[in-house]
């Protein structure tokens, strides 16, 4: 980590090095040393469409829902090819109880991206909360195809 420090301060205007340091303090579990670094990162590149998912993704798991919704959005608007951010989007609608916006963002992922089973899964969990059981074992019947190990 010492190495990261050294070279953000030799180096301030350097965002992938902030990002690079997230990454660790994530993987090391330092949720809020990997919030700063990532928004020290977008503060001098606002276009890392990747680190917007990443901090989106630190901020759902900190049920920090309206955050990750604004993260996850920023990607989109940045990378609109990226099914995982309109997916894990959708996550965090779902978490707020928002599901007619979750239904969107999943149905925009899946638009993107057809075969992830994962998002069939999770919108399935959705077509299940809202009592649309057909629908919800087409999503869950289609996840097992795409992933029949998981």
């Amino acid at each position: 980590m010492r190495d990261y420090d050294d070279a953000s301060g030799l180096s301030p205007q350097q965002a992938g090095l902030y990002a690079w340091r997230g990454a660790l303090e994530e993987e090391q579990g330092d949720v809020t040393a990997a919030l700063e670094d990532y928004g020290e990162a977008l503060q001098r590149d606002a276009n890392l469409d990747g680190i917007l998912n990443r901090r989106g993704r630190l901020r759902l798991q900190a049920n920090m829902l309206d955050e990750a919704i604004a993260d996850f959005s920023e990607a989109i608007r940045a990378n609109p090819r990226d099914a995982s951010s309109y997916a894990l989007r959708a996550v965090a609608f779902v978490r707020k109880g928002n599901f007619d916006a979750a239904s969107a963002s999943f149905d925009a992922a899946l638009q993107v991206e057809h075969d992830v089973a994962w998002i069939y899964s999770e919108r399935g969990q959705l077509y299940e909360k809202e009592k649309h059981f057909p629908q919800a074992l087409a999503d869950y019947s289609e996840a097992i195809r795409l992933e029949p190990e998981s």
